[in-house]
C-alpha cells in the first residue's frame, strides 16, 4: 500500500482496513495530503455489498434483452423446426476420407464434373454436392419413421473437412439454392455402381482379369489353352496396351476373356486364391525375351478360359471348397462326397 499510495489520487486506499499495529501509528499507510478519509463499511453478506454500491458500479443496466415476452409469440402457420442442424466432428471420418479423395481426383482429371444444383427432390443417399465451398456426401437417411414426411427425411451429411451434420433434405436443397456456387457432382462410375446395386461404401479396389494368349512363340505351340489371371488397379485396356513388348504377357497379343471388378476385398489376396487353386496347371517354362533375357512367367495357366472363370465365380459365391482341379484335364470338377467306405 505504501508503494501504491503516490498513485492513489482518488484515495481508494484510505478505505482499506489496517492492522492493530498500524492503526495508532503516525506512519499509517495513508495516501497523502489529498486523501479522502472513507470510513470502513461493515461487510458481512452479499446484500451488504449491493447496498454499499453508492456509485452504481454493480448496476447491470438495461436487462430487456433477457425478457421472454417475444418468445411465446408465433406467426400464424409457423411450425418450429424439429431440430437445429449443427456441424460437429465426424468420428468415423477415416471411412469417408478415401471416398472424398477419389472424387477429388476424378474431378481434377475430368472423369467427373459438376453442374448447378436445380432439383431439391433429386437428393439421394450416395450423392455428392459442393456447398459453401465444401464437398459433401449424403451418407444415409437417419429418420425414416412413419410419422416423418417421407419426402423430407433427415439426412446424415459428411463434409470433406472432417465434419458432419444431420439436416432435413429440403434444408440441404435450400442451402444449395442459396449458394451461388452450389453444385452437384456428376460421376458416370457412381451412376453405374448405383444401377448395379452398389452403395458408396462398396469400395472398388481393383480388377481381376482373365486373358488368353495369342502368342506365336514356338515354345508355346503345344499348349491348346493358355490363360493369365492378373490384377490391376486401373483399366485393363491400359494394362495390356503394350502386351507385345511385355514379358508379363509373353511378348505377344492377348485377348480379354473376362474381367471382374473387386469391391470390399484385397484383389491381391483374391488373385492369390485363384493362383493357388490352379497351381497344378501353372506354366513352368523359361522363355527368352526379344532383348535376350530369360524370364519365367508365373501368372499363366494351361487351363480353358471357362475353367478360370468358374474358379473366380466359385471363390466369390463361397462354393470353391466343393470343387477341385483335375490335374490331367485342367477342368474344375466337384469333389467326391466324403463318407464311410462301403
Amino acid at each position: 500500500m505504501e508503494a501504491l499510495s503516490e498513485h492513489d489520487r482518488h484515495g481508494l486506499l484510505a478505505a482499506a482496513p489496517r492492522s492493530e499495529e498500524t492503526a495508532g501509528s503516525d506512519e499509517a499507510s495513508g495516501p497523502g495530503d489529498n486523501a479522502v478519509a472513507v470510513p470502513a463499511a461493515s461487510i458481512e453478506s452479499l446484500d451488504d455489498i449491493w447496498d454499499d454500491d453508492d456509485l452504481g458500479l454493480l448496476d447491470p443496466g438495461d436487462e430487456s434483452i433477457f425478457e421472454s415476452r417475444h418468445l411465446g409469440k408465433r406467426s400464424k402457420g409457423h411450425t418450429p423446426p424439429d431440430g437445429i442442424a449443427q456441424r460437429r466432428p465426424c468420428e468415423d471420418f477415416l471411412r469417408f476420407e478415401p471416398l472424398f479423395r477419389r472424387i477429388q481426383e476424378r474431378l481434377e482429371s475430368g472423369a467427373a464434373e459438376t453442374a448447378r444444383f436445380q432439383f431439391e427432390s433429386k437428393i439421394d443417399v450416395g450423392d455428392y454436392f459442393i456447398v459453401s465451398g465444401l464437398l459433401c456426401l449424403v451418407d444415409q437417411v437417419i429418420d425414416a419413421r412413419a410419422d416423418v414426411d417421407p419426402s423430407n427425411p433427415r439426412l446424415r451429411v459428411i463434409f470433406d473437412n472432417g465434419t458432419e451434420t444431420n439436416l432435413l433434405k429440403f434444408s440441404l436443397g435450400k442451402a444449395l439454392y442459396a449458394d451461388e456456387n452450389g453444385r452437384r457432382v456428376l460421376d458416370p462410375d457412381l451412376e453405374a455402381d448405383r444401377m448395379a446395386g452398389l452403395s458408396h461404401h462398396d469400395h472398388r479396389s481393383g480388377t481381376i482379369y482373365i486373358l488368353r494368349s495369342r502368342s506365336a512363340h514356338p515354345a508355346l505351340r503345344e499348349y491348346r489353352d493358355l490363360v493369365k489371371i492378373g490384377y490391376t488397379e486401373g483399366e485393363v485396356a491400359d494394362r495390356i496396351a503394350n502386351a507385345e513388348n511385355d514379358p508379363a504377357f509373353l511378348e505377344g497379343p492377348v485377348e480379354v476373356v473376362e474381367s471382374f471388378a473387386c469391391y470390399n476385398l484385397d484383389p491381391r489376396k483374391f488373385e492369390g486364391l485363384v493362383h493357388g487353386f490352379l497351381a497344378d496347371r501353372r506354366l513352368s517354362i523359361a522363355l527368352q525375351s526379344r532383348k535376350g533375357k530369360v524370364f519365367h512367367p508365373r501368372e499363366w495357366f494351361a487351363v480353358a478360359p471357362e475353367s478360370a472363370i468358374q474358379v473366380v465365380e466359385a471363390i466369390v459365391n463361397g462354393t470353391i471348397t466343393k470343387y477341385r482341379l483335375d490335374k490331367i484335364s485342367g477342368r474344375v470338377v466337384p469333389k467326391k462326397p466324403e463318407g464311410p467306405i462301403p
